[in-house]
């Protein structure tokens, strides 16, 4: 462990002196302010852009697929059983489903020779038929003879009995808490609804500081089942340092960043959190508090993000730019739907930031407020061999402020129109990811995401196609725009517990501007495509310290850069290096 975390010390300076492969510097002759400026411009370096693409790389990564599942071989059947026929099945007991539908699964035991082996097999159709349905049911078969061929089934719809919490001492959250999860939509002596409970048992696993399951246990109560719940306290503090490359040319590539969790802090199942991230000339602070509202799932966040920052280029040094910007989020998440296998969430949020940016001693200012709300969720399945899906949909609804400089710049003037992005506007964004398992070692990952928008975005609300989180062989915030449509298709490979390769192509394009507001003769395109390949890896160190590198190479070129051949960063590689080193304490 304390040589994992010297690494993450020790491969900082390496990654701010480290070049991309087939670097070219661009030419270092002495440039206008006014071109200078313009250069800025194209590679985003406001605070608003930065912001944006420093809360993108802080997505969390998608989990891994469960093994698959080895099915049982069928049982040999044995030459010597009972054999009989039944050409009708009776059924008694049945009130929560249709009894025609029990009738239709056990339809294929009527009229044939079976064994008492095929009437337990029968039972089990059913008990899956009735779990299928969201209910537990016990079917069992009465002690009868077989008469003109009929069957008698019981059918024992099981009932909530109450909620045993297994020692509950050692938890840092009150059983009585845990009680009204477990009951926030049944109570005792109703039927027992297996889906409910799935959903109570994840409601509950969303608590910060709490890890639970929960088995079925005989009750004193005549046909009802006992919940037993198995709960364990989890790490109330935990920490991740890491180090990447990942930053931009103009504020430092070399980013430290370390992010710490208390779980559980009140009893309550909250939770406060922070982030911080460090490069040459940029800080950034987030501070977050996160805390259940009621017991049936849903979760109220509130944050504080802090940003300053300042260009460290030589060949900008005489523009001295630098800015800041502060945010305050309020977000709600809720589990609309929720089982074994398949979550859709609600989400809703408010955000108000305000962004300060500094060029040649003029300062700037505007305010975004927006509002947001939308779907989420994910989905396994068994289809060829089993897979992950997940997906999203938000609208955002906001307004842009700017201070009096910035709106004559916006609108413009006689002799050239402005990008007129103050004011109201609304963006749709998406995205939709398959992570499918082609063999036991092997998997397919596909995403798509995107982003439409009503008019001309701040740069705060835009969207690029560059960085680690997208078009892998281009710099981070190039192709940035107010439209835009990523894809990737990536093939994982386990060669063992500890090492992960992958090989991958990524594609995305970015209209500019919603409308163009551009001279006629502006050659630069308003709509392109970005692309690029590459192979990586994952390497576990140890089962607190994982390592990623990644090595992506263009396909084609920028149709955007610069005369000089340059992306918006100033540089012309070919070939760029992702490194990542992420150490748990």
């Amino acid at each position: 462990m304390q040589g994992a975390a010297r690494a993450a010390w020790v491969i900082c300076p390496m990654l701010a002196a480290m070049p991309a492969i087939g670097h070219a510097q661009s030419g270092q002759s002495a440039q206008s302010a006014q071109a200078q400026a313009a250069q800025l411009a194209q590679a985003g370096i406001d605070a608003g852009s930065i912001l944006r693409e420093t809360e993108r790389l802080r997505v969390p990564d998608v989990p891994p697929l469960a093994p698959a599942a080895i099915p049982e071989p069928p049982a040999e059947p044995d030459p010597d059983a009972v054999t009989f026929t039944i050409s009708r099945f009776e059924l008694t007991g049945v009130t929560l489903i249709p009894e025609q539908d029990i009738q239709a699964v056990l339809a294929d035991y009527l009229n044939r020779e079976i064994t008492f082996d095929d009437l337990d097999r029968a039972l089990v159709k059913i008990s899956d038929l009735y779990s299928k349905r969201g209910w537990f049911a016990r079917p069992q078969l009465p002690a009868q003879d077989i008469i003109d061929g009929t069957v008698r089934i019981n059918i024992i719809e099981g009932r909530l009995g109450e909620i045993q919490i297994l020692d509950p001492e050692e938890l840092a959250i009150a059983p009585e808490l845990i009680n009204r999860y477990m009951l926030a939509r049944q109570t005792p002596g109703d039927f027992l609804n297996t889906d409910e409970v799935n959903r109570a048992i994840g409601n509950l696993n969303d608590l910060p500081g709490i890890s639970a399951g929960v088995v079925l246990s005989a009750s004193e109560t005549p046909g009802a089942s006992d919940l037993l719940i198995q709960a364990a306290p989890t790490t109330a503090l935990s920490t991740t340092i890491s180090a990447d490359n990942s930053g931009s040319r103009s504020t430092g590539r070399a980013r430290a960043t370390a992010n710490a969790v208390w779980a559980n802090p009140r009893g309550i199942g909250d939770q406060i959190s922070s982030s911080l991230m460090f490069t040459e000339g940029n800080r950034f602070a987030n501070f977050a508090y996160d805390i259940p509202v009621g017991y049936d799932g849903w979760r109220v966040n509130s944050s504080l993000s802090l940003l300053s920052y300042k260009n460290v280029l030589d060949e900008f040094a005489l523009l001295d730019s630098k800015g800041s910007a502060r945010t305050f989020a309020v977000t709600g998440n809720y589990p609309w739907i929720r089982t074994n296998t398949r979550t859709v969430r609600l989400t809703t949020g408010a955000n108000h930031a305000r962004y300060e940016n500094e060029l040649s001693g003029e300062i700037d200012n505007k305010t975004v407020t927006t509002l947001t709300g939308g779907l989420s969720g994910d989905f396994s399945d068994a289809w060829g061999g089993g897979a992950f899906t997940l997906w999203s949909l938000n609208a955002t609804w906001g307004e842009v402020s700017l201070d009096s400089k910035l709106r004559q710049r916006d609108s413009g003037d006689e002799t050239r129109r402005g990008p007129q992005t103050e004011g109201r506007f609304a963006t749709l964004s998406g995205n939709l990811a398959r992570l499918q398992r082609l063999t036991p070692n092997t998997t397919l990952w596909v995403s798509l995401n995107g982003q439409l928008a009503s008019k001309n975005l701040d740069s705060s609300q835009g969207i690029s196609l560059g960085g680690p989180a997208g078009v892998r062989a281009y710099p981070v915030s190039e192709g940035s725009g107010d439209q835009a449509i990523i894809a990737t298709v990536e093939i994982r490979h386990n060669f063992n517990d500890q090492l992960q390769g992958i090989a991958f192509y990524d594609h995305g394009q970015v209209r500019q501007h919603r409308f163009d507001y551009r001279p006629e003769t502006t050659t630069e395109p308003n709509t392109y495509e970005l692309k690029g390949l590459g192979v990586g890896m994952t390497y576990s160190l140890s089962s607190r310290a994982q390592l990623r590198a990644t090595l992506a190479t263009k396909v084609g070129s920028n149709p955007i850069r610069t005369s000089e051949g340059n992306d918006g960063d100033g540089t012309n590689d070919q070939t760029r290096l992702w490194l990542n080193l992420s150490v748990s304490l």
